[in-house]
């Protein structure tokens, strides 16, 4: 089934409420436009691509129609897309019913996205938020969000996974990758969400270097025994569990660092305002 097909099939589909489109040779842009065209029902929508990390057809005025022609989408996944933070900000901000969010291998996502969305705009309604093996996920932007967590937004997230086999990547360099969760406030997280649930399983530090070399060689990665956290109130109970390994045959999809430079000149910077300050 290609796009076209895909388009003649929606277009037969008005009441349709829940789509999943696995392994499908069909592009993000063209695959959204549909949906916003004759799908203004749909309540899930489930999309992995199925060339990992190479789709990057999607435009912001793309986003906008979707936002403003499918207003009942409560369940969000696009998985191995290159979804830059500027795009998945105005998907997140934009539907105001939307409580799950599942952007792994999402390879240009920094996090910067999530920045003042926790509160009454965009975000506040969040239940679970996915970010698995997002390459270019920024340490400083999942400290950002604990921040938030504590400061009381995004009040109804009870579930976030940072899990990352290649580590999450520094501020000022992207090679330079974060093996460690010490970072993250465990016990006043616990304080004031005891029924948070966050995964967050990294490499042993060192590994990025030899997986970079392993994906230059069309080699795919995975680990045996990756980082486990986990942590233990004083009356024993589990705050953080993974259940998950990284057995995985999707490839890094490495590319050049872009940072919060990927605005493109054909696509409009009013949704960049989380850029400063």
């Amino acid at each position: 089934m290609d796009n076209a097909a895909l388009d003649a099939a929606l277009s037969a589909c008005s009441s349709l409420l829940d789509l999943e489109i696995i392994g499908l040779h069909v592009e993000l842009k063209q695959t959204l436009e549909s949906v916003s065209e004759h799908c203004h029902l749909i309540e899930r929508l489930f999309f992995e691509s199925s060339k990992t990390g190479r789709d990057d057809s999607l435009k912001l005025p793309i986003c906008n129609e979707l936002v403003n022609n499918c207003s009942h989408l409560a369940f969000l996944a696009l998985r191995g897309f290159k979804l830059h933070d500027v795009k998945a900000r105005v998907l997140v901000k934009g539907f105001r019913k939307l409580k799950y969010v599942d952007f792994t291998t999402s390879y240009s996502i920094t996090g910067a996205f999530l920045k003042n969305l926790g509160g009454s705009a965009g975000g506040n309604l969040l239940e679970v938020l996915i970010l698995r093996d997002c390459m270019h996920l920024k340490e400083v932007e999942v400290a950002r969000l604990f921040s938030a967590v504590l400061a009381g937004d995004f009040k109804k997230l009870r579930h976030l996974d940072i899990c990352n086999r290649e580590g999450l990547a520094s501020d000022g360099d992207w090679y330079c990758r974060c093996y460690s969760p010490s970072f993250i406030p465990v016990e006043r997280l616990l304080a004031v969400r005891p029924d948070f649930c966050l995964l967050a399983e990294f490499p042993p530090e060192g590994s990025f270097a030899e997986i970079d070399q392993m994906v230059g060689n069309d080699v795919n990665s995975g680990f045996s025994e990756p980082y486990s956290l986990s942590s233990r109130t004083s009356d024993g109970s589990l705050f953080m569990t993974s259940e998950f390994s990284y057995n995985s045959d999707q490839g890094s999809g490495n590319e050049d660092s872009q940072d919060l430079s990927f605005v493109a000149n054909d696509e409009s910077s009013d949704e960049v305002d989380f850029l400063s300050g």
